[in-house]
């Protein structure tokens, strides 16, 4: 049964990346984008494919979970989320609470399953979760405070849904290892004077960056 359920995730992968990106396209404000096809390009390839391999990667390093566990559930309801907005942020600088709204709802459908059929195993993720949601919280809220809003909306709602569909370790090494990669690339950038000090870089495809890196860890 892990091995189906694998390989259905696995197909999916790209499947829910193409109906997201058509969804949530009445968002965008640029025409180019908003005609765009999906999995036309070969950067999105690449991050699907790249998606993909980390999945494979923390099936085996989770000892090959099916269907019905909902730890990798959840993580691979965010994985997925995180590859569409990967492109949305890249592109128009946005998430769309159409997509955070979406993956809340099946956050509640796959927690409420969890909890009707496994309540005792359920109450022992509780707070684990809970130590990764505060974390997420207690961050992103203060970075949108001190910055002065610079650090957009969307990002902080992305943050608040990964601590609730990531175990506490790899939330917290996820957005980690997102920081310190936008801090390299961002220091590069302006060294090579690609961008000003004032200038915004979209921060999800960073966040994306961390996240693959902490499932390819295992």
């Amino acid at each position: 049964m892990s091995y189906i359920s694998i390989t259905i995730m696995a197909v999916m992968l790209p499947l829910l990346y193409i109906g997201a990106i058509l969804y949530c396209r009445a968002d965008f404000s640029n025409d180019t984008n908003r005609n765009r096809k999906p999995m036309a390009s070969f950067s999105e390839v690449a991050v699907v494919i790249i998606s993909e391999i980390s999945l494979i990667i923390l099936w085996l390093s989770l000892g090959k979970p099916s269907f019905d566990d909902i730890r990798f559930d959840l993580m691979y309801i965010i994985l997925a989320v995180m590859t569409v907005l990967f492109f949305t942020d890249f592109w128009e600088h946005k998430v769309p609470n159409r997509i955070i709204l979406v993956s809340l709802l099946l956050w509640a459908i796959i927690v409420g399953a969890g909890f009707i059929f496994n309540m005792q195993y359920m109450l022992g993720l509780v707070f684990e979760y809970c130590i990764g949601f505060l974390f997420c919280a207690i961050s992103f809220g203060l970075c949108y405070i001190i910055s002065r809003e610079k650090l957009g909306a969307g990002d902080v709602k992305l943050a608040l849904l990964m601590g609730l569909c990531l175990p506490a370790g790899y939330v917290t090494a996820a957005i980690l290892y997102g920081c310190l990669a936008a801090a390299v690339v961002s220091v590069v950038l302006l060294l090579l004077k690609k961008i000003k000090r004032k200038d915004f870089i979209p921060f999800v495809p960073f966040l994306y960056t961390g996240l693959i890196i902490r499932y390819l860890m295992g």
